[in-house]
């Protein structure tokens, strides 16, 4: 298929406005960028050739009517980034957000998933969540997101619980908490992780969701991606407070990553980089792009490598890859150096 000097297409599509975005590019050369905020949006492109011709999509309601179909690139490629802790009056890591985005504009990836943390504090500062959207809308990539412990609060917490306030908020910048996704042979799942323990409403509701979402998935293998890892050492282990879901909620979902055969679970929050396959199952630590963690101030004998950076997976059918990639330019800011200014005590 060729694409004629002036190609007219019209996009039609339903749902939030604020979260829909088109975008076409000619093999690797991205020649249009759009977020529609009307119901009806027509545009042209210009170009010589269909090859590698795709469209993107971050919206599942979006349907675009095109001439004819496009071949497809032989493979999916999604990064996981996490962590960045960005805001426009506490900008310690700041300096570190404009290397990852530049590597993400011109990366050939076909969707974003930011595993958690994207504030210093939204779960409380209003201007951390429009600061931070406004940061991954500029990129010009579809993007997902789930909640951490910064953006929405903790189970429980005593001073910054998360609640239907909080995560009404993240709702209003991010969109949906939890999420599905379907690519290639692959149903991937976005978990509000903070929820796990919380005994909050969107606990229970998030959980009837899940189970229902796995259980229709056509056949798909499954991956998970959420903010806090279920377990730090082994499945079996105690409590292990901040860094991890309790006891209880970690073995209901341990029974459903079994049940439905979970390929994978990815996670941020530990600031550090692994991959472990256990049981069948493969668990990805994402590494931070913002800062690093002393070991003195994480659980003695924590695995992982501190080091900044993504992870970049490749999906192709039933079949999927995973590598860390590092990101020219971060710099290896340490918290134990700012953290009673980012993080006061109360």
């Amino acid at each position: 298929m060729g694409i004629g000097r002036r190609t007219r297409w019209e996009v039609q599509y339903a749902g939030p406005s604020r979260f829909n975005r088109v975008s076409l590019s000619c093999g690797r050369r991205r020649v249009l960028d759009l977020k529609i905020r009307r119901r009806r949006h027509t545009f042209t492109c210009k170009g010589k050739s269909a090859s590698g011709f795709r469209r993107f999509f971050q919206n599942d309601e979006i349907n675009a009517a095109r001439p004819a179909k496009v071949p497809e690139r032989p493979m999916t490629r999604i990064v996981q980034i996490s962590d960045t802790h960005l805001s426009p009056g506490k900008r310690h890591f700041h300096t570190n957000s404009q290397p990852l985005l530049d590597w993400l504009k011109e990366s050939d990836a076909d969707l974003v998933i930011h595993t958690g943390d994207v504030t210093v504090d939204g779960a409380d500062v209003e201007e951390d969540m429009s600061y931070c959207a406004e940061m991954m809308d500029s990129i010009g990539l579809p993007y997902l997101a789930v909640p951490g412990n910064h953006d929405v609060g903790e189970p429980k917490h005593l001073y910054q619980p998360v609640n239907a306030e909080r995560l009404a908020r993240w709702r209003r910048h991010f969109g949906p908490d939890w999420w599905h996704r379907d690519i290639e042979g692959w149903r991937l799942i976005g978990l509000d992780s903070m929820l796990f323990g919380s005994d909050e409403p969107a606990e229970t509701e998030q959980i009837a969701w899940l189970e229902n979402a796995m259980r229709e998935a056509s056949g798909r293998r499954i991956g998970w991606f959420t903010h806090r890892p279920l377990f730090i050492g082994e499945p079996t282990e105690g409590d292990v407070g901040y860094w991890a879901p309790t006891p209880e909620p970690r073995a209901q979902l341990l029974d459903m990553v079994r049940r439905y055969d979970v390929a994978f679970v990815a996670s941020g929050h530990l600031h550090k980089l692994y991959d472990r396959q256990l049981g069948g199952v493969r668990y990805l630590w994402g590494p931070s792009s913002g800062f690093l963690v002393e070991a003195h101030l994480q659980p003695e004998g924590m695995a992982g490598e501190a080091t900044l950076g993504v992870l970049v997976y490749d999906f192709s059918g039933s079949d999927f890859t995973v590598r860390p990639h590092e990101i020219p330019g971060l710099t290896p800011f340490f918290i134990g150096d700012v953290v009673h200014e980012v993080y006061p005590p109360r």
